[in-house]
């Protein structure tokens, strides 16, 4: 069981954008309604670049690039997705201010981007949509191959050991998928009557050594499923939100970390306590 750290303490979280950190620390993207993507400078706190050519709201950012940081040259590619159904890659390096590739085949609003990391050997973008699309792009060769979920997409990860093979896939029915990225198939579903996600954008996650798959509802409880077998390690997870859990995340190398993000303004860090 995961307990708050902080005594229960959160920080005031901004609840308009959408963050995503630059592989070398130095700076950061942020996204939001007034439909630009801000580049920012960590040190200064100032914005030192605006991205413009969404008509819509951009409801996530990623970086892409090398897989080992910056000294891979990660960060040098800037991935956007937005309610206007478009997805836009910008050049980090480059003086122009347009995107130099834009995605148009969604036939709706943009809600979730997963980038494998080039070591893994791929160069691809993944994106969930509300028409319940998920689409995998080979930038390299040009193809894009959909697998339809049918319910709206909110949340599409790709396995942090795995990314060319596995997916996990969270969607407005209640349900999280895990599908086999090579045919298609659902490896297996994590799902439970007290389990609801049918209005809000809520991101899920592997847990650490992708044992566990983790998922935040709409009452502000957080779930968790054993991968091995699709059943939630409780029937009655805590209520650690006073809204709708809108993000999960695992810590990628501290297996007691993760953090959760609320609708009701609040990002908690969490960890195991420490028995003597």
């Amino acid at each position: 069981m995961y307990v708050d750290c902080g005594g229960g303490r959160g920080v005031i979280a901004s609840g308009s954008r959408v963050w995503a950190k630059a592989p070398d620390n130095a700076s950061f993207a942020s996204c939001g309604g007034d439909k630009a993507v801000l580049l920012w400078d960590v040190a200064s706190g100032t914005v030192i670049r605006r991205l413009q050519g969404h008509f819509g709201k951009v409801n996530v950012v990623k970086y892409a690039g090398g897989g080992g940081g910056a000294k891979d040259g990660g960060g040098n590619v800037l991935v956007s997705g937005s309610f206007d159904s478009k997805v836009m890659i910008w050049d980090m390096r480059a003086q122009g201010r347009l995107p130099i590739q834009t995605l148009q085949e969604a036939r709706d609003s943009i809600t979730s981007i997963a980038i494998p990391p080039a070591s893994a050997g791929c160069a691809e973008i993944i994106t969930g949509c509300v028409d319940g699309v998920v689409r995998s792009y080979d930038v390299r060769m040009g193809k894009v191959v959909g697998d339809t979920i049918g319910a709206p997409v909110t949340s599409v990860v790709a396995s942090p050991t795995a990314p060319k093979e596995t997916l996990l896939v969270g969607s407005l029915d209640s349900t999280v998928r895990l599908m086999d990225r090579t045919n298609g198939q659902m490896l297996a579903t994590f799902k439970d009557p007290r389990f609801v996600n049918t209005s809000y954008r809520s991101q899920v996650a592997f847990g650490y050594g992708e044992d566990l798959v983790l998922a935040g509802d709409e009452e502000g409880r957080l779930w968790s499923w054993r991968v091995i077998d699709s059943t939630p390690l409780t029937s009655d997870p805590p209520k650690i939100h006073g809204k709708v859990i809108t993000w999960v995340e695992h810590h990628p190398l501290h297996g007691d970390e993760m953090l959760t993000a609320s609708a009701d303004g609040t990002v908690k860090v969490w960890g195991r306590k420490k028995v003597d």
